[in-house]
């Protein structure tokens, strides 16, 4: 019975943010029982739902649900931004941003970003990436139009940030090697 209602709540938000047959949406999540409740979600909406890891390349689905490891990569050169998972849960306390920042991703999370917290600080202090908290937010942060702009912010500070370590390597070399 949960998981219905599980698949039951995705539905209805999947329909309430106004998808309907032949929209095209990619969600990027790891093999468990949501992934599961999102299918299960999909067909009670009605909505075509494609898996990567079954399906090959999605044709024609509202929803393909990219379940591959190894290949975010991939979706973050694609996407128009990128939700960073597990900064809603208070258990995960928030994902690193760096991968997508390095895919010149605009990066969108959620309030719990504890175990990254210098970085989200950083970021932030860049106006390098977006701060949502519900559905709404997530939609209006996908219709800004300064997004190419808040990815150029996030990836000077990832090379000003690599250049830090970098200096800071070499002057420990040249201390070590005198």
């Amino acid at each position: 019975a949960a998981f219905l209602d599980m698949a039951a709540r995705i539905a209805n938000a999947l329909t309430g943010y106004g998808l309907e047959p032949g929209d095209r949406v990619a969600v990027q999540v790891e093999k468990s029982p949501e992934m599961l409740a999102l299918y299960a979600a999909c067909a009670q909406a009605g909505l075509a739902a494609s898996l990567r890891s079954a399906d090959g390349p999605a044709r024609d689905v509202a929803v393909y649900i990219a379940d591959s490891f190894g290949e975010m990569s991939l979706w973050y050169s694609v996407a128009q931004a990128a939700l960073v998972g597990g900064s809603f849960s208070p258990q995960v306390q928030g994902h690193n941003p760096w991968e997508a920042v390095g895919m010149g991703c605009p990066v969108m999370h959620g309030p719990h970003t504890e175990n990254f917290a210098q970085d989200y600080t950083d970021l932030a202090a860049a106006q390098g990436a977006i701060a949502v908290a519900n559905p709404g937010d997530i939609l209006a942060a996908l219709a800004r139009p300064d997004l190419p702009e808040i990815a150029a912010r996030a990836a000077r500070l990832r090379q000003d940030l690599a250049d830090t370590v970098r200096i800071t390597c070499d002057a420990a070399l040249a201390g070590l090697a005198a």
